[in-house]
């Protein structure tokens, strides 16, 4: 059988303390004068979420065709990755990045280290996203065909992006800059 607390209870003086405390009413209301107006402090805002950081603005128009417009070897590529949304086209020691991961196009000009592997070709340097954080890259072509799974486009090329210690690596397709794209169904001699 267990007893009530109340009972557990040594004076009558311990057992009416808590009843004349109560008298005037329980709860904060008691600790106010009868005639005082009950004051509330307002809560504090939270502050808001400044949610993610907006994208910075890249090359314009202009410097973009500018870039396009410099002369192309039979070594510069054009590089698309359906998935992480990145486009890559070089020029020499020279690549331009566009960028769409934020649903704009952000594209910069980056220098490269450009050498031969095997019976392909490696880039490698540093990058920018459109939130101003900068990573290393790698990009990689070597011959074989490669079918674009967003476009559809047929490719001469394989490719290959990296982020060391960001990401698993991208396969892409590529061409060589100035060569025809070719679709499935093109006529070819």
């Amino acid at each position: 059988m267990s007893l009530s607390p109340l009972l557990q209870l040594r004076s009558p003086a311990a057992l009416a303390a808590p009843v004349l405390l109560c008298l005037g009413g329980c709860g904060d209301e008691a600790a106010q004068p009868p005639d005082a107006p009950v004051v509330q402090s307002p809560r504090p805002t939270p502050p808001a979420d400044p949610g993610p950081p907006a994208p910075r603005a890249g090359l314009g128009d202009a410097a973009v065709a500018a870039f396009l417009a410099r002369p192309a070897g039979r070594e510069d590529f054009v590089v698309k990755f359906g998935e992480p949304f990145l486009g890559f086209e070089t020029r020499g020691k020279d690549m331009l990045v566009s960028d769409h991961t934020s649903g704009e196009r952000f594209a910069t000009i980056v220098p490269v280290e450009r050498r031969r592997q095997g019976s392909g070709w490696a880039f490698s340097g540093m990058i920018e996203n459109p939130w101003g954080e900068r990573y290393d890259f790698a990009v990689t072509v070597e011959p074989g065909e490669c079918d674009d799974e967003f476009s559809g486009e047929i490719t001469d090329f394989k490719a290959g992006f990296t982020s060391p210690g960001r990401n698993r690596p991208h396969p892409g397709c590529a061409r060589i800059v100035g060569e025809p794209q070719r679709w499935p169904g093109d006529f070819e001699p």
